[in-house]
């Protein structure tokens, strides 16, 4: 989608427990790619707006923005500093990101209840990860 962006900027809470392995995962997909990554933690939503600013200065190309930030002030801001912003939340690309990859919900609400039926009907739940998926 950008062959020229070379750097990537990726917003993180530090404090949540998942911020390590979607880091992680970045930083491999990164290096695959080729791409210089740029890890900007946040705190909170008062310090969403300082870091859009950071990484303007700083030459970001790109954004892929945590989850568990509120991606709708963050899509907002990646519109009014022209920063191009990706996040695996379905709802990012509505509030105003380029792109988001994830699966749709209510996909993964009928899967879950298909878990559910079938835990009720009697299947022992170490045995559906091993089934479900064939049959749902």
């Amino acid at each position: 989608m950008l062959p020229s962006a070379k750097r990537l900027g990726v917003l993180c809470t530090p404090s949540i427990r998942l911020r390590k392995p979607f880091l992680a995962n970045v930083e491999r997909a990164a290096i695959d790619t080729g791409f210089e990554l740029d890890p900007v933690m946040v705190n909170g939503v008062d310090e969403l707006e300082m870091s859009f600013l950071r990484m303007s200065k700083d030459g970001v190309d790109a954004l892929i923005v945590q989850p568990s930030l509120q991606t709708k002030r963050a899509a907002e801001l990646a519109l009014t500093t022209n920063l191009p912003a990706a996040s695996p939340i379905e709802s990012f690309t509505e509030d105003g990101g380029l792109i988001s990859y994830a699966g749709r919900s209510s996909d993964q609400y009928r899967l879950a209840a298909a878990y559910v039926d079938k835990i009720l009907r009697g299947s022992r739940p170490a045995d559906l990860a091993r089934s479900t998926a064939d049959s749902v």
